[in-house]
C-alpha cells in the first residue's frame, strides 16, 4: 500500500505555472512550462483531455504534474512529473 500523503488531486489551473516550473521543470523556461499549461487548458475547454496537479496540504502549491489528452481512438497519458524531494515516496 503506497503511503498516505494526504495529497489533493485537483484539476491543473494557469495559477500553477510558477510553483511547476520551481519544483518539477526549472531546468525549463517558465515560458516553456506557461506555454504548456495553457495547451492543457484549451484542450480541456475543448472536451480533449485535461491535466492534473498533486497538492500537500501544508502549502497548497503543486508537487506533481499529470496530462491526459484524448484523440481520436486513443488516449495518452504523458508528462507525468513528481518534484525532486518528493520522489520515492510513493507519490
Amino acid at each position: 500500500m503506497p503511503p498516505n500523503h494526504n495529497l489533493t488531486i485537483r484539476a491543473v489551473r494557469s495559477v500553477d505555472c510558477y510553483a511547476l516550473h520551481q519544483r518539477c521543470w526549472p531546468q525549463r523556461p517558465l515560458t516553456d512550462v506557461q506555454q504548456q499549461i495553457q495547451r492543457v487548458l484549451d484542450n480541456t475547454r475543448q472536451g480533449r483531455g485535461g491535466g492534473v496537479v498533486a497538492v500537500p496540504p501544508d502549502d497548497q502549491q503543486p508537487i506533481a504534474y499529470g496530462q491526459l489528452t484524448l484523440w481520436r481512438h486513443l488516449s495518452e497519458i504523458s508528462d507525468l512529473i513528481v518534484a525532486e524531494t518528493w520522489r520515492r515516496q510513493g507519490v
